[in-house]
């Protein structure tokens, strides 16, 4: 990536990663816009910092003059919008709308979009391992859903340690609301780690307009969680590329017994002359497709902000 004054990579330039050995299929690692490239002579190497489409395509541009979208349907209105980001490779679900858009100039993209799915119920903007941008319901099979991978300690898995934080720890749950008022609480079960206080409840406020049965589930999602909660397990295994966040992890012991142990939170790969191994931390609160603890209560208060935006 060198040649004799300058790398042949500056910012802008697009990376696409791939990883296989001797005679193994390719492994998408992901597609990557480059913000910073670095060369260090004699040593002839190149650094470089990137992100991916959504960090570097939607966050950082801005609507501008181009601000307003009248098609028929919302679909036509995103597809629009992820056109004007000049976004290659995307898809955008049909939420059977036909909302008109209107943002402030200032608005970023991405925060546009948000905006926007914040009034879609399950709806997100993610972006998959071989680049693609999805703007729709996170059930769309067009996004990758969690995978679930099964180490054996001392084997494929082994290195490992384990924090304990009981800052979570209660007894009880209350979810309210404002608009209408609710009030529920909800018995956390015994938890897996200690005796709870008992007279110690986790308080969440609930987006105005949800309904009881809404706040009756958060309440007990929120119990079940933190009855599992309080334990982060960081690992050293194999070079696992396919491996990302949200996927859950099995552990098999030397008596062979297979443990969940929990949802990734935090990953990294390493590969090259350091040597080829991935690093993870895995959140005994999450499940298979059970957010985190700390996602819950984030959807539980999450009031839709569409301050620069205007749907018609």
């Amino acid at each position: 990536l060198l040649n004799r004054f300058r790398a042949l990579v500056t910012p802008g330039t697009k990376m696409e990663l791939y990883f296989s050995m001797g005679d193994s299929d390719e492994v998408s690692i992901g597609i990557f816009y480059i913000d910073r490239a670095n060369v260090a002579y004699p040593d002839e190497k190149v650094s470089v910092s990137s992100r991916n489409a959504i960090g570097k395509l939607l966050k950082e541009q801005t609507f501008n003059e181009d601000n307003t979208f009248e098609e028929g349907s919302l679909i036509d209105n995103m597809t629009a919008i992820m056109q004007l980001a000049e976004v290659e490779d995307f898809f955008v679900g049909d939420a059977g709308k036909a909302w008109k858009l209107r943002f402030e100039p200032d608005v970023s993209i991405l925060d546009g979009l948000k905006r926007v799915i914040s009034l879609l119920p399950g709806w997100k903007v993610d972006e998959t391992q071989s680049g693609k941008v999805g703007v729709g319901a996170s059930t769309d099979p067009r996004f990758e859903q969690p995978g679930v991978y099964t180490f054996e300690r001392d084997k494929t898995c082994w290195s490992y340690s384990v924090e304990y934080d009981d800052s979570d720890a209660a007894s009880r749950v209350c979810v309210t609301c404002g608009d209408p008022e609710l009030r529920v609480y909800a018995d956390v079960p015994q938890s897996r780690w200690w005796v709870q206080p008992s007279h110690r409840t986790l308080f969440v406020t609930a987006a105005d307009g949800a309904t009881l049965a809404e706040v009756t589930s958060m309440a007990n999602d929120l119990a079940e969680s933190l009855s599992i909660s309080g334990r982060l397990e960081s690992f050293v295994g194999v070079f696992t590329p396919q491996l990302t966040l949200g996927d859950e992890v099995h552990i098999i012991d030397e008596n062979d017994d297979e443990e969940i142990v929990g949802t990734i939170t935090d990953v990294t790969h390493n590969f090259g002359k350091g040597g080829f191994y991935t690093s993870f931390s895995v959140d005994s609160g999450g499940r298979k497709a059970k957010a985190r603890l700390s996602d819950l209560i984030g959807k539980a208060s999450d009031t839709p902000n569409t301050n620069g935006v205007e749907i018609y």
